[in-house]
């Protein structure tokens, strides 16, 4: 833009046609700004006289403004025995007035077409505007003069050749731009399948998007596919209406697909802000003409891309994201392709077919890259799909079981205190009786009974609670630093154990663990209490707190009667399953379950080793990367 506004120089400008397809004459070309658009040829050719005008010799310009009119200047002779044809690239022109001279400045022919004028009025009916300028055998040489005024983008590539020529080049043109719709389309078809079979938003606003960049960029590639549906004036006075939509699309694209609302709150208010700014223009449009609008519009939009691109950049880079890898990918590849056409407009790079349709390749990739992305997004969801169906499957087992759980624990409840209270009324009226009868001895006798009972049934009804409690001390209580070997014989001394069970801690290479103290007294208290009811001497117990590179190791052992494990298994870790190795001890059964619900939420695991007669050995470990 800056070398469109500053580069006037004073070069001659002359063009002699001696093949059939000269190309591009950009640079054979003088042309003046008309500031005002207010000149007429005999206006322009007298002020060219007097040197009133700003001169340039740009090869190719972008200029956006409020857009001026431009007048164009050159000479041409021709040694082919061909017409010799002119097309002005850009089918946004909306005014153009062409004109031939003698090179005594006298009108030989002239032209007024222009966008919004009827298509009647072109010398070729097709998107840009052709003219013939030398006959063939015509050696003369002439001078032309053409007036235009853009209505969102002054680019004028003039291209010179014979009609057969030119038509091959347009072809060329036109195979990139239906391949570009094709490839677009099917991108639009992928995305509107997994819309509609996935119900997921996002690719919904995806298929928006590829639909207004399908019309966007068409339409700054020379193929306003819009102008057969709505008409010349809509499309090309009233452009910013609906060219907002290619600019929304990205932007709700962007936003749900990197979560920008929850993860850059401000961001996402930023965006809102850019896009509110570009529907404005499209209402400002309704009032003020497109031409007035371009300069500041394309601002706006260069802010918005870049917002955008940032923001990709920030996940990848800073969040470590791995979705924004793929979208900062495409947006680059899309940025790359306008920057070329932009290299182009402005005469940096030579104006070939292919770098003046980059922005086709760059947004074909974006598309292509982005279509991509949401595909992997979508087999991310079905693996996650498959692993929720695998933890559903899991929770629904683990409610079978606990549902299986429920009617033994009714079942127990209901039975073990029935007996507690059927032994409690009959040792009760025992009690009544021989006391009426004044018999003492045996009065004291079944009191001691009444006692045990009793002491049996408190037990029975704290162990069906601690099944309660157990989750809430885990979840809502804190772990602190434990001293293993203290806490140990704290537990013993607090619960009145140590004349029942000699305990001997025989190595303690942990020293201190982080865990809840209650957890910890919980498993240690029932290995105690099944040592010493499981037991017909002196009880006595060795302690081993281990450890490896990975985990925490706990070993109890006792000399307790032992477990029939190849007989009983893991079953003694089951809900009320005390083994049928010792029917007459008293217990419930819930103990050791407790143990291993306490274990396993701590991501560890439980074994027993055991011989009948030979006491048992419970082994404990606990990993040390847990969460």
């Amino acid at each position: 833009m800056l070398i469109g506004l500053n580069s006037f120089k004073s070069n001659a400008a002359n063009v002699s046609v001696t093949e059939d397809y000269k190309g591009f004459i950009g640079a054979s070309l003088s042309y003046y700004i008309d500031q005002q658009s207010n000149l007429d040829l005999n206006s322009f050719i007298k002020k060219i006289k007097t040197g009133n005008l700003q001169k340039s010799d740009q090869e190719i310009f972008l200029r956006t403004s409020p857009i001026p009119s431009y007048w164009f200047v050159f000479t041409a002779n021709s040694t082919l025995n061909e017409r010799v044809w002119l097309n002005l690239k850009n089918s946004n022109l909306g005014q153009v007035d062409f004109y031939k001279l003698s090179m005594a400045n006298e009108v030989l022919e002239e032209y007024h077409t222009g966008s919004l004028a009827d298509r009647s009025t072109r010398n070729y009916n097709c998107n840009t505007f052709w003219f013939p300028i030398i006959d063939g055998d015509d050696t003369n040489t002439y001078r032309f003069v053409f007036k235009v005024k853009a209505l969102l983008t002054a680019e004028v590539p003039v291209e010179v050749g014979t009609f057969p020529r030119l038509i091959e080049t347009k072809e060329r043109a036109i195979f990139l731009a239906f391949f570009f719709i094709g490839a677009m389309l099917i991108m639009f078809g992928y995305n509107i399948f997994l819309f509609v079979f996935t119900r997921d938003r996002i690719y919904g606003i995806y298929s928006f998007y590829i639909l207004s960049i399908i019309i966007g960029t068409t339409y700054l590639n020379n193929y306003p596919l819009l102008e057969k549906f709505i008409g010349q004036e809509l499309t090309y006075n009233y452009t910013a209406c609906w060219l907002w939509t290619n600019f929304v699309g990205i932007g709700l694209f962007a936003m749900e697909y990197l979560k920008i609302k929850t993860r850059m709150p401000k961001v996402y208010k930023l965006l809102w802000i850019e896009l509110g700014i570009i529907m404005l223009y499209a209402v400002l449009n309704i009032f003020i003409s497109v031409d007035l609008l371009a300069f500041s519009y394309q601002i706006v939009v260069v802010l918005f891309y870049a917002t955008c691109l940032v923001t990709a950049y920030y996940f990848m880079w800073f969040r470590k994201d791995g979705r924004a890898t793929l979208y900062a990918a495409g947006w680059t590849l899309m940025m790359l392709g306008g920057i070329v056409y932009l290299l182009v407009i402005n005469g940096l790079i030579p104006y070939t077919a292919v770098f003046r349709n980059m922005m086709y390749f760059g947004v074909m990739s974006e598309v292509l890259i982005f279509s991509i992305a949401l595909a992997r997004r979508l087999n991310r969801l079905k693996a996650k799909q498959e692993q929720m169906n695998i933890v559903l499957a899991k929770t629904n087992e683990s409610l079978q079981k606990n549902n299986e759980a429920l009617d033994s624990f009714n079942y127990h409840v209901s039975h073990d205190l029935k007996t507690v209270m059927n032994n409690s009324n009959a040792l009760s009226q025992m009690i009544q009786k021989y006391n009426q009868l004044d018999n003492k001895e045996k009065v004291n006798e079944i009191t001691k009974k009444l006692i045990a009972v009793t002491k049996n049934g408190a037990e029975t009804v704290q162990s069906f609670l601690s099944l309660g409690t157990v989750d809430d001390i885990l979840k809502n209580e804190n772990e602190t630093a434990i001293d293993l070997s203290k806490e140990l014989y704290q537990i013993i001394d607090r619960n009145d154990l140590a004349n029942a069970i000699q305990v001997t801690i025989e190595t303690n290479e942990i020293g201190t663990l982080t865990m809840h103290e209650k957890a910890f007294e919980s498993i240690f208290l029932n290995f105690l209490t099944n040592s010493i009811k499981y037991n017909t001497g002196t009880a006595r117990a060795k302690v081993q707190f281990k450890m490896n590179d990975e985990v925490y190791i706990f070993e109890f052992s006792d000399n307790g009667i032992g477990i029939d494990v190849e007989k009983y298994g893991n079953q003694i870790f089951e809900p009320f399953q005390r083994g049928n190795f010792n029917e007459g001890a008293e217990g419930t059964g819930v103990g050791l379950y407790l143990v291993k619900r306490i274990v396993n939420s701590y991501g560890g695991k439980i074994n027993v080793e055991s011989e009948l007669g030979k006491g048992a050995t419970f082994i404990i470990e606990i990993p040390k990367d847990r969460e």
